[in-house]
């Protein structure tokens, strides 16, 4: 029986408000890359008590691209 090649990205994130815009571009550049050799591709970004817009960035992207 055939397994779905699953593969994970897991990104820890502290205070990275300044730079998730291009986190976010680079992970799609990755994920749509990875799509060629896995049949699911998951991105678990880990918010380690960040205190500025962070999580906010983070929700507003996992909206627009779920």
């Amino acid at each position: 029986m055939n397994q779905p090649n699953l593969v994970s990205i897991v990104v820890p994130i502290f205070n990275e408000e300044q730079v998730l815009p291009l986190l976010f571009q680079k992970l799609e550049e990755l994920t749509t890359q990875l799509r060629s050799v896995a049949s699911h591709v998951e991105i678990v970004l880990v918010n380690d008590g960040s205190a500025d817009r962070s999580w906010a960035m983070i929700e507003q992207q996992c909206t627009a691209r779920p």
